[in-house]
């Protein structure tokens, strides 16, 4: 594992700059590239889970050391993104939310169960009923990654409620985020209280209001930077010492200020130092069918016995995950395009 996570590192050299202030680092083509960096993490995070790997491999422990945090900028830019887009296009944008966002997500999504149906299927392997009825919305898995998504559909469902709240009442964006973080607690305590031992369904969630509240702020903090860079390094040096000494010592109650203070590690860094190549834009773009696909090649690989071997697994299964991305990819694209779906990277 350590030989695959040096290999993203070198991987993240390709295109790398360095300046005080980047005035481009929550661009598409930037946060694209960040989200293709936690899309390789996320893989591997998968994939460990597949193999035998002696828990003292250094790569191993790195992963445990990052857990959910894998998950958390592609919260926190989702946020950001959707409220960028409604503060540029208004009331537009909020009408085709529903169906360019919720419906296209679910739609997507249900392809890619569909695909993993037919494998489980195939390999003999069943379920409880209650799973082939759930599974379609993400609430249960039939061997692929559901969570995710569950918890995306609802944040989809509560911004919408927020942004049309704050329309139809007449009031400023900045009430929206509130009502945001206000739906975002109420859904992590429900969350709280049905999936107590499952904590990774709910302890990242506060990372996407966080995303939208930043869309509000960040000129007035770039603004900062850009002006006092110097001590808005060592602002961020601080955030990112404060995390690493909290993050094994917080509870699970806690873990939204640990995911919070991540988020913001991130961004602070990556408003200095620019992470940006073609391979990490792919990555970026794929990211959803990656996340989605990539348990369909290690489910058969681990029913040919390939997964006695690591480093044979997690090649063999990044390939045919890369090559089943491109293929459904292309598919949804088409699909987009008859039902007049918005397929623009955001």
């Amino acid at each position: 594992m350590s030989l695959f996570l040096i290999s993203l590192f070198f991987i993240c050299l390709f295109g790398l700059s360095f300046r005080l202030y980047q005035s481009d680092y929550l661009s598409i083509s930037q946060t694209t590239s960040v989200k293709g960096i936690f899309t390789l993490l996320i893989f591997l995070s998968h994939a460990k889970g597949y193999c035998i790997i002696p828990p003292s491999d250094l790569g191993i422990k790195f992963l445990s050391f990052l857990g959910q945090m894998v998950v958390v900028m592609f919260f926190f830019y989702s946020g950001f993104g959707i409220m960028k887009q409604y503060k540029d296009r208004g009331k537009t944008y909020l009408t085709a939310f529903p169906k360019n966002r919720i419906f296209k997500l679910l739609v997507h999504f249900d392809l890619a169960v569909l695909l993993y149906l037919i494998v489980q299927t195939l390999l003999g392997n069943y379920f409880p009923f209650s799973y082939y009825v759930l599974c379609w919305i993400g609430w249960a898995s039939i061997g692929n990654s559901c969570w995710f998504i569950f918890d995306m559909i609802i944040l989809y469902v509560i911004i919408y409620c927020s942004l049309y709240i704050a329309n139809r009442w007449a009031v400023s964006i900045s009430v929206s985020v509130v009502i945001l973080f206000t739906f975002t607690f109420l859904f992590w305590l429900l969350l709280r209280c049905i999936k107590t031992s499952d904590t990774y369904w709910y302890n990242t969630l506060i990372a996407f209001p966080l995303g939208a509240a930043y869309s509000q702020i960040h000129l007035r903090i770039d603004s900062f930077h850009e002006r006092y860079s110097k001590p808005f390094a060592i602002i961020v040096m601080f955030v990112i010492v404060v995390w690493v000494v909290m993050r094994k010592r917080l509870g699970i109650d806690s873990y939204g200020l640990s995911s919070s203070l991540f988020a913001l590690i991130v961004v602070g860094v990556t408003s200095f130092i620019s992470i940006d190549n073609s391979i990490l834009r792919w990555l970026g773009r794929n990211c959803f069918y990656i996340y989605i696909l990539q348990r369909l090649p290690m489910i058969l690989l681990s029913y040919l016995g390939l997964n006695h071997n690591p480093s044979v697994f997690i090649i063999c299964a990044f390939v045919f995950t890369a090559l089943i991305a491109e293929c459904f990819s292309r598919l949804t694209r088409r699909l987009d395009n008859v039902f007049l779906l918005e397929f623009r990277q955001k």
